[in-house]
């Protein structure tokens, strides 16, 4: 939707109340309703625009917190409205107003699926707020991309979680047969890129190529057991190092420009 045309079909609490089995409200107008699927449940905080704003949603998995699920919301609404972006907009918000999250990210519906199915005429304006660490997301993400990292290696859902910074990576080990196809780099968990950096030990052919939320590069190989070199696109050249201190200076490089708080 273009910001300024009149919204022909919006979200009203009574389309809602047609479709979920409560809708409740906090003391602020913001609405609450909860998904009970087998496995988990989802809860929605719902801030409606009406006219001339955003629809605002964060959505919270097997937790219900409506103190931080309204405060989020409410930074939310102090941050550029939204309305007529269609890729994604990542905000950064002021000292802790979220705990340790230093940024939101602004999720348009075209890249997500929140009330799809339900209210596919009315949530054309409907964007998810994402309380993010700024190294997990750059903000120029494209759909599919951004359903991998924020459906599968980032638990968007969790407002309780430790940084997990975006990592692109290319890797390539002859010894166990293993790695990345093509020559484009894929999004990895922090869990593979362990993995990954065990494997390559001693593996002097092999590499890891990894790319930040910042579009920066890094090379990693291993020419001996137990040793790793390190080389940043702007090193002279590369800096030998054990594991322990590379797991600390990828942590660095992964999560560069971006404060992190609360976290060692």
């Amino acid at each position: 939707m273009i910001k300024g045309e009149s919204r022909a079909t919006m979200i009203t609490r009574q389309s809602l109340e047609a479709h979920f089995e409560e809708v409740s409200s906090l003391a602020n107008g913001v609405l609450v309703m909860k998904d009970a699927l087998p496995a988990f449940f989802l809860v929605y905080y719902l801030d409606l625009g009406h006219q001339d704003r955003a629809d605002l949603v964060v959505v919270s998995k097997d937790q219900t917190d409506s103190n931080f699920g309204a405060r989020a919301l409410a930074v939310a609404r102090q941050c550029p409205d939204p309305l007529g972006h269609s890729r994604l907009l990542k905000v950064p918000i002021p000292g802790e107003a979220l705990g340790d999250f230093t940024h939101l990210l602004f999720v348009p519906p075209t890249y997500h699926r929140y009330f799809a199915g339900r209210l596919d005429d009315a949530r054309t304006s409907l964007f998810w707020c994402v309380p993010i660490y700024g190294s997990e997301f750059s903000g120029e993400e494209s759909p599919d991309l951004f359903g991998d990292l924020a459906h599968t290696l980032i638990s968007t859902l969790d407002w309780r979680r430790s940084c997990a910074p975006r990592t692109m990576a290319r890797i390539y080990n002859p010894r166990t047969g293993g790695g990345t196809r093509g020559r484009e780099p894929v999004p990895i968990s922090s869990e593979t890129l362990a993995q990954a950096l065990l494997h390559l030990d001693g593996v002097g052919a092999g590499f890891i190529e990894l790319t930040s939320y910042r579009g920066d590069y890094a090379e990693i190989v291993s020419p001996a057991p137990g040793r790793y070199t390190l080389r940043h696109q702007t090193d002279a050249a590369p800096r030998s190092m054990d594991l322990e201190t590379l797991r600390t200076e990828l942590f660095a490089f992964l999560t560069q420009d971006d404060p992190v708080r609360g976290l060692s």
